[in-house]
């Protein structure tokens, strides 16, 4: 036998989730909204190209920080 659960009942540990979208487009996406919503981590298209950026810069001017990436 299967165990029901309700059907808008989140899974055990779904805080520890990270979702992220690359789409940087918008700053949220419906993706991202629906994580955050139900708890989750979220890293969202526009925060990840700001990394992106940054860390390409580095690179290119060749700082030796560039490793990190928080």
């Amino acid at each position: 036998m299967h165990a029901q659960r309700d059907a808008g009942a989140e899974p055990a540990g779904v805080s520890a989730l990270l979702v992220g979208d690359v789409v940087a487009r918008t700053a949220v996406t419906h993706l991202v909204a629906a994580a955050r919503e139900r708890g989750c981590r979220t890293a969202a298209g526009t925060q990840m190209y700001d990394v992106v950026q940054r860390l390409t810069l580095d690179f290119l001017l060749s700082r030796n920080d560039s490793r990190d990436i928080t």
